[in-house]
Order: C-alpha cells, then structure tokens, then sequence
C-alpha cells in the first residue's frame, strides 16, 4: 500500500480510537501492518520490481509523490477542521502509519541494509515487516482498489464523524 492511504487511515483511526500521542502512534503502526496484510496498490500496478533506487522510473516515482500529495491534501483538509487537540494526534497517527515504510526505505534503500545488520531489532523489524505484506503473487487489482475505497471511505466517516 503506499503511504498516503496510510497515512490517511492511520490519522483517521488514530483521533476516532485514542486520546493520547502515545496510542495514536502505536495505533498508526498497527493499522500499517493490518492493512499491509489486505491486497492492495503499491508498485504492484505498474508490473514491475523495484530493489535500488536507481531502478525508480518516472511512472512509479509520479504514482508515489502524486499519491502522497493527494492523501497529505485530503488528510489536512480533514485535520484542519478539527478542534487544536485533535489536530496532532492525527498528524501523530498519521507518522505511526508511515513509519514501518519509512523505515525500510530508509535502511533498504538509502543505507543498503547497514543499519539493520548491526542493530538486530531492526533485522527482527523488517523480517516482520516483511512477512505481514499480502504474499499472493498475483494481485486481483480490481479487488485492491475496491478495498482502497473502502478504506478511503471508512476514513472519510471517521474523519467526519470526529470532526462534528
């Protein structure tokens, strides 16, 4: 799943289910791993496999920024209408969704795996990580967009109906 979808669900899970930073955090996290585990949109749609960052083409790096910028609009949208202490558990929430990606970018990609070779919980984290995405090898792309919606949707009511 990429990650503005995280993190609009994340920050939307985050201010209907919690009241502190802490929780929003963990609760953005938790929601990464559950939704890893549905099928779902991810570079999967433009059939191809990316392992280092010069393998990035400018189809996948527009479907990643053009999707992070629509989530981060609507999310704000959302999050501006809300009362000044709800504004940064969502903005929390929202980190909690990202972070696992965040940081297999992070050490996958920009440090080659360095950082997770010498700190074990992270090795631990991203074998996690990992094993919890959705492992069918053929995606029934119909099916994941269908369930995007739904959590767009879903998303969309909870924002809405904190925000009253």
């Amino acid at each position: 799943m990429l990650l503005g979808v995280h993190f609009f669900t994340a920050s939307s899970l985050s201010v209907s289910l919690s009241q502190s930073y802490f929780s929003g955090l963990i609760i953005g996290i938790i929601s990464h791993h559950l939704l890893d585990r549905l099928p779902h949109i991810d570079s999967n749609i433009l059939n191809k496999k990316y392992k280092k960052i010069k393998d990035f083409d400018v189809q996948y790096i527009f479907l990643v920024i053009g999707e992070m910028m629509i989530f981060l609009i609507l999310s704000f949208l959302f999050i501006d209408k809300m009362p000044p202490s709800l504004k940064n558990l969502a903005i929390i929430g929202g980190i909690g969704g990202v972070l696992p990606d965040l940081i297999k970018f992070f050490d996958s990609f920009l440090c080659k795996n360095k950082i997770s070779y010498k700190i074990k919980i992270l090795a631990l984290y991203h074998k996690f990580h990992k094993n919890f995405h959705y492992q069918e090898k053929k995606i029934n792309k119909p099916l994941a967009v269908l369930i995007e919606i739904l959590l767009i949707a879903l998303s969309v009511f909870l924002f809405k109906s904190v925000s009253i």
